[in-house]
């Protein structure tokens, strides 16, 4: 008679900051996963606005299988509980938010993590695809989702990522195609999306944690590369199926949005591709502000010259080495 090897534990590790709706609606859907063997933590960012008592009140609904902790303070916790809160007195961004849940989550012997955004919703079969494709090669440390637009579900945002190495530029694999003409079958990418994404409990032992300089966007590419450095694989698994609520219209950008993306693509290609930097702060010049008079002619809000501020203001936190969470 064969023996069965047991299902991998599966850490769900999701962030609300001031948004209480949508992450109860992604808990919601989490826990509707048929893969049997997880557990959520969700860490509340700092938010400050009714969302940890919004989530406290929903997660009274799981009795026992919900708990709310002090992030900072946790001890290791049991894998009997279902949902926990993790309380964040701050606000630590994408990168510390993440790393904090992933450190406590790491305590209960979990063997992947499921990075998941708050803004989403995902088919049953999504977690279970995850697992499978990265159990299928020791060497596969980070499997993506296929990523579609929750206002248009038949559409891809993003199945992984490729850079235009020059200029430090992510592009989205199969932005725009229909849903269904990609195949379901499993293939390598160069980058992970950060939307939806698993990790073997290893690669984080063997590569760290995200980089807490970024805060907030382009963390994914810098791990994942570091990932590939090392020797890992990433891996897109286009049968685990995610709705991601994020426009797929133009001009809903933030101002925010403009500093980050300037000041960490700097800082990804000072990091890895240094050679290329004079041609990187140029072409980042042109293709910002560029992006900013295209954002800003089919947005309501017209704060032009605040995102041209923010991107400026990008550069000079480059140059002066100030990372981490803009003020």
């Amino acid at each position: 008679m064969t023996e069965m090897t047991p299902l991998p534990k599966v850490a769900i590790i999701t962030l609300n900051w001031r948004n209480y709706k949508d992450t109860i609606d992604c808990l919601d859907s989490l826990l509707k996963q048929e893969y049997p063997y997880f557990q959520i933590f969700v860490l509340d960012n700092g938010s400050h606005d009714g969302s940890v008592e919004h989530i406290e009140e929903w997660g009274q609904k799981l009795g026992s299988d919900f708990s709310s902790v002090h992030a900072e303070n946790a001890e290791p916790l049991s894998f009997n509980q279902r949902v926990i809160l993790l309380k964040s007195e701050e606000n630590l961004g994408y990168t510390g938010g993440n790393n904090l849940a992933c450190q406590v989550a790491l305590k209960t012997g979990d063997q992947y993590l499921w990075f998941i955004y708050y803004d989403t919703v995902q088919d049953s079969g999504a977690l279970r695809a995850l697992v499978n494709t990265a159990e299928s090669d020791i060497k596969v440390g980070m499997v993506g989702s296929k990523i579609l637009y929750f206002d248009k579900p038949d559409v891809i945002e993003s199945i992984g990522s490729t850079l235009i190495v020059p200029i430090g530029v992510f592009r989205h694999i199969k932005q725009g195609v229909k849903n269904s003409d990609v195949l379901p079958a499993p293939i390598e990418v160069p980058y992970i999306y950060g939307c939806s994404f698993l990790v073997r409990g290893e690669l984080i032992r063997d590569v760290g944690l995200l980089d807490e300089r970024f805060f907030l966007l382009i963390e994914e590419g810098d791990w994942s590369l570091r990932a590939r450095k090392r020797g890992w694989k990433l891996f897109s698994s286009p049968a685990s199926v995610v709705w991601h609520k994020v426009t797929s219209s133009m001009g809903k950008r933030s101002e925010i949005f403009f500093y980050y993306v300037t000041r960490n693509t700097l800082l990804f290609m000072w990091k890895h591709y240094p050679i290329f930097m004079p041609l990187t702060a140029l072409s980042m010049l042109f293709l910002i502000s560029g992006l900013i008079f295209v954002d800003n002619f089919f947005s309501m809000r017209k704060n032009l010259f605040r995102k041209l501020k923010m991107m400026a203001l990008g550069y000079i936190h480059f140059f002066g080495q100030r990372f981490g969470k803009a003020i």
